[in-house]
This record gives C-alpha cells, structure tokens and sequence, in this order.
C-alpha cells in the first residue's frame, strides 16, 4: 500500500471488546480480549500508516445471524436468543445487509477523513 500511495484497512472487531460476558456457549474471554486487542491495533495502525495516507478503521458487529451464532436458533437456545435480543435496543439479531453498507462506506473516499475509528453496528446493544 505504501508503494501505491495508499489504502485502506478495515477491521473485524466486535461488541464484546467493549464489554463483559457471563456467555457459557462460546470461550467468552479469550473471544473477547482478541476483539480488543484488534480495536487497539486498528488505532496504533491508524497512526503509524496515516503519514502513508493510509487508513485504518474497524467495523464492531453486535449478534449477527453468522455461522458462529448458528447455535442460538436451535430450540433449546431460545431463553438465551430471547433474552439477548431483549437487550438489543433494535429487538432483533443483524443481517448481513445491515453491515454492508457500513464496509462500502469505509472503503469508499465517503470516509476519507476518517481514520482510528471503530463503527459499532449492533442495533444499540452497548448504548444502553
């Protein structure tokens, strides 16, 4: 990229880096601190690349239907899955379409001044 004059990076993160979890179904903690760990990155790599005009930004989805959250539409997740979209401003899981438009915008020169920054897509969950 630096040779090309520029670019841009976008990240994975996730809600959980910003918060806690008492989750059984998944290895909450180690789940959690890579997430973080990849906001951290995604604001060092901002600095360090920004003279190379390129950028660094992150997408942090909430509980989206993805295959690692295949598990909670099985019957016997249902008091989990109702209980996490209660806690969901929005009451409801994400769909890929509601991403999507997040990524193009942050590929797109739309974002240009925009760099460190991690967009949280998760229907309200950490604005409670």
């Amino acid at each position: 990229m630096k040779e090309q004059g520029g670019g841009n990076i976008i990240n994975i993160s996730s809600v959980m880096a910003f918060r806690g979890s008492l989750e059984e179904a998944h290895p909450a903690v180690p789940y959690n601190s890579t997430k973080a760990a990849i906001n951290l990155l995604t604001m060092n790599l901002a600095v360090k690349l920004a003279p190379h005009h390129i950028r660094v930004n992150a997408i942090a989805p909430g509980f989206f239907h993805t295959d690692m959250m295949a598990y909670i539409d099985k019957p016997e997740f249902k008091p989990i899955r109702d209980a996490m979209v209660n806690e969901i401003p929005l009451r409801r899981v994400g769909e890929m379409d509601d991403i999507k438009g997040v990524a193009v915008f942050l590929a797109s020169p739309a974002s240009a001044f925009m760099t460190g920054h991690i967009m949280v897509v998760d229907g309200g969950l950490i604005a409670k």
